[in-house]
């Protein structure tokens, strides 16, 4: 499946400072389709919490696994154009590896410590990207932080 037509395209600079830095922000990659598919599954998933739910009912929830239990998310993963926009940053094949989602409502919330997500992986090697994507806008003192 091809990127959808609003996304801006991804260029050879944002390719380079990918595997330069670490990372790349890409911004309005998701048509408000896929958008909101990813809302509704994230409200699904927030509304049916499961075994693999943590800090429910705390300000910050984490659900592991969570397109297993949306068909939405499921949706997002196998059918938009995610997994061919990180091919495309990556350079390299794509095989998905997990899902989790991360939900803080609206208002103050202490800033998690600095730590590296790849450490806990049970996989090896170089060619390891996690793509988050928020459904929501996020400002940038709220906003993921990379550190290259």
């Amino acid at each position: 499946m091809s990127a959808d037509s609003s996304c801006q395209p991804i260029d050879p600079q944002d390719i380079a400072a990918f595997h330069r830095d670490g990372a790349v922000l890409l911004k309005n990659c998701l048509d408000p389709y896929w958008v909101n598919i990813l809302t509704q599954g994230l409200d699904f998933i927030h509304d049916h919490p499961d075994g693999m739910s943590a800090g429910v009912n705390m300000p910050l929830r984490i659900d592991q696994f969570p397109a297993k239990h949306s068909p939405d998310l499921q949706h997002l993963l196998d059918d938009s154009p995610i997994a061919e926009i990180v091919g495309t940053v990556l350079s390299a094949p794509v095989r998905f590896y997990m899902d989790q989602m991360f939900y803080k409502p609206p208002g103050p919330i202490f800033p998690s410590a600095w730590h590296q997500d790849t450490s806990y992986y049970n996989i090896e090697g170089h060619q390891v990207i996690r793509a988050w994507v928020c459904a929501d806008p996020a400002p940038r003192d709220v906003s993921i932080e990379v550190v290259r």
